[in-house]
């Protein structure tokens, strides 16, 4: 019998990590919907039994997503973890590109810019690409650097 190697449950079933992210926008009520995220990859769902290792989304971080889709009346997906989000989008999914650097004022043609106020004021690093933050909500699955 097949045995999960992301949940260790028995039977045949996929999490939302395993599978591509469809979704290229996503509306107030699909937001108001979601209920969960999981700690590894940043996936969003509105069940548990969808992600490897689900926690339910905290008043806090789903205020952050429908803050998102509240400016148009649907938010961005990130093609990477699936989240709501608002341009620019999360570093490894830009969305608004080009766009001007906060941290340095330059114009910012690709996802790969890092500059010297972004390494200094880095507080967060992802846990998927391991790429570095100063805000926690550029990242799929921030955790907090010590």
């Amino acid at each position: 019998m097949f045995l999960c190697p992301n949940c260790a449950k028995r039977g045949p079933h996929t999490h939302a990590c395993q599978e591509p992210v469809r979704k290229t926008k996503m509306t107030v009520e699909e937001v108001q919907g979601l209920n969960f995220y999981c700690i590894n990859c940043g996936r969003v769902g509105e069940t548990e039994d969808t992600l490897c290792q689900p926690a339910p989304l905290t008043a806090k971080g789903k205020a952050l997503f429908l803050q998102a889709a509240l400016k148009s009346g649907e938010a961005h997906v990130c093609q990477v973890c699936g989240q709501p989000v608002a341009e620019p989008g999360h570093i490894c999914d830009l969305k608004g590109l080009p766009h001007t650097c906060e941290y340095c004022g330059k114009k910012v043609a690709n996802m790969l810019h890092v500059c010297k106020g972004i390494v200094e004021n880095a507080k967060y690093v992802c846990r998927d690409c391991g790429r570095i933050a100063v805000k926690k909500e550029s990242l799929c699955s921030p955790q907090r650097i010590v």
